[in-house]
């Protein structure tokens, strides 16, 4: 009875946590679990599916943003692929350093661990660094229209 009164706490903790994720626009976040045998190999797992879906959150809005930006600057051809190339190494060098926020390892019934693992990126952070890399990048050529992109980025926040 105490373990199906823990369980059925920790699920309404999640639905909690959820939805108060949801109203919180300034960050990328996430959470995934995984169960092992092992808290190691949970947590590694949990980890992994962490980054991989705070990943596909991060290149998604930066895709989604930089080709508005090509089409509101009409660039083409290789001034294109190199400003997705570069906002795309940019996004994947703050996936790198990304710190776990929370995380929680429940042992279950049956021997085995399960572990949540939250991870949150601010979008300002994310914004910022994108910022910075092409106005270096653009120096030497056409100039990076910041405002732009900033404004682009704004809208796809909504």
């Amino acid at each position: 009875m105490k373990c199906y009164l823990l369980i059925l706490f920790l699920g309404m903790n999640c639905c909690v946590f959820a939805m108060k994720s949801l109203g919180d626009g300034r960050y990328f976040k996430t959470t995934q679990s995984a169960t092992t045998a092992s808290v190691i190999s949970a947590r590694q797992k949990a980890l992994l599916f962490a980054k991989n879906t705070l990943a596909t959150m991060v290149n998604g809005k930066v895709e989604n943003v930089t080709k508005s930006y090509i089409e509101h600057n009409s660039e083409t051809g290789k001034s294109a692929d190199d400003f997705m190339t570069e906002t795309r190494m940019t996004a994947n060098m703050l996936l790198q350093n990304v710190t776990v926020t929370d995380e929680n390892v429940i042992k279950e019934k049956n021997g085995k661990y399960t572990v949540y693992i939250t991870l949150k990126l601010r979008k300002d952070d994310v914004l910022k660094a994108l910022c910075k890399k092409l106005s270096a990048k653009k120096q030497d050529k056409e100039a990076f229209h910041k405002e732009v992109f900033v404004d682009l980025w704004e809208r796809e926040n909504k």
